[in-house]
């Protein structure tokens, strides 16, 4: 709230030569904006994985229900035909086309051997991208720490307490 409240006074009724005043206002405000970031650090990986998510179709995971309620997602599938394609996530995963018989994903024999190669071959793009998503969202928490703390506290904050 202070910061904000410098912003308000600095524009209203700062007195510093023009290019000054608004260097010092780009700077706080580039401080709040990274502050927002820092709040939510889930939000990296989020905004990051919502652009990867946004170029394959809507995957759909095979979730387990235990006894004693927990649940468990394994895998990612998407429809296809009367069945659906993918990939189990467990200890010794299965892939390929599956149909869905008394409850559980039996593996049946793929329509189209072609399309369900294909859509292995995207779901392993998906998440190699999904992987390189992660890595970028660590290097630019990280980026906005290092600006925070070594650039703009560093140099600015006792002028904005003065």
């Amino acid at each position: 709230m202070h910061l904000r409240d410098y912003i308000e006074t600095e524009e209203k009724y700062g007195h510093s030569a023009k290019e000054y005043k608004e260097k010092k206002i780009a700077v706080a405000e580039e401080t709040l904006k990274i502050l927002g970031h820092i709040k939510d650090p889930e939000n990296y990986y989020r905004r990051r994985r919502k652009t990867v998510e946004a170029k394959y179709p809507k995957y759909k995971y095979l979730i387990t229900r235990y006894a004693d309620g927990s649940t468990s997602l394994n895998g990612d599938f998407v429809a296809y035909g009367n069945g659906w394609v993918g990939r189990e996530s467990e200890k010794d995963p299965r892939e390929g086309y599956f149909e869905f018989v008394a409850g559980r994903f039996v593996q049946a024999e793929s329509p189209c051997k072609t399309d369900t190669d294909r859509l292995l071959a995207e779901l392993d793009a998906y998440h190699a991208e999904l992987n390189h998503a992660y890595k970028r969202a660590e290097s630019d928490s990280d980026r906005d720490f290092e600006r925070l703390g070594m650039l703009l506290l560093k140099e600015n904050l006792f002028s904005w307490w003065d």
